[in-house]
């Protein structure tokens, strides 16, 4: 018992002092990197192996606002503004989002990195780890898109082509409503059903992107396409 109560009091101190240690101080670095004409916006936090958040379409860095810190605490988080979304103007020339990546990791100084992506950022992260696997040593993929896929479901047809017409039309009030209902809303649920706060931080960055969208940026994606090379990807996905 004597024993015991020793080696008690003896690792009480140690386990206050383990715990009451501040939590380590995050800093954050952001700023622009030139890619041919046009400027990238990016944001990096943390040290440690580099794993690179990318949005979603239309969307832009602030979609990982409750997950970047939490990322920061363990790696070198980096986020970014692909071409011609959020703070990342598009310019009159043709481009390629992977290419992008590639001189935003140059710029950067990052050799490898884990690649985390959502929907377009998904398949921003998959062309690029085919074209340039030696950069790639993991990917984490939500609901990624997909170079070279046929995509012919009927209620996103009909979703697209309303988008489609609100831009011809120029109302970009109706187009992030569009947008609100195809991908914040989906086809089961009504704005009613969904957080007010999630609909209107979603109606923020759509709004910003589809108001700075240049549409003589042409982007252009991978060749052949990731749909017919998904076995080539060797790196834990």
């Amino acid at each position: 018992m004597r024993k015991t109560l020793i080696v008690i009091v003896f690792l009480c101190p140690l386990l206050f002092l383990q715990c009451s240690q501040p939590e380590k101080l995050l800093v954050s670095k952001s700023g622009f990197i030139d890619v041919g004409e046009a400027k990238l916006f990016y944001e990096e936090m943390g040290e440690g192996e580099p794993i690179i958040m990318i949005h979603g379409g239309f969307l832009n860095h602030h979609m990982w606002d409750g997950q970047f810190e939490a990322f920061a605490r363990h790696y070198r988080a980096i986020r970014y503004d692909a071409r011609n979304h959020g703070q990342s103007a598009g310019v009159a020339d043709t481009f390629a989002h992977f290419e992008d990546l590639q001189v935003l990791m140059k710029s950067l100084q990052i050799e490898k990195a884990v690649l985390m992506g959502l929907s377009m950022g998904g398949y921003v992260a998959i062309d690029f780890t085919l074209k340039y696997p030696q950069q790639v040593t993991a990917l984490v993929l939500a609901a990624p898109g997909l170079s070279g896929y046929d995509f012919n479901d009927k209620y996103m047809a009909k979703m697209d082509s309303q988008l489609y017409s609100a831009i011809q039309q120029g109302d970009m009030k109706l187009f992030v409503e569009y947008f609100q209902q195809a991908w914040t809303d989906g086809p089961h649920r009504t704005p009613a059903e969904i957080d007010s706060s999630v609909r209107e931080k979603v109606r923020q960055m759509a709004h910003e992107t589809v108001t700075n969208w240049n549409p003589a940026s042409n982007e252009t994606t991978l060749d052949p396409p990731a749909a017919s090379r998904l076995a080539e990807i060797r790196v834990p996905t």
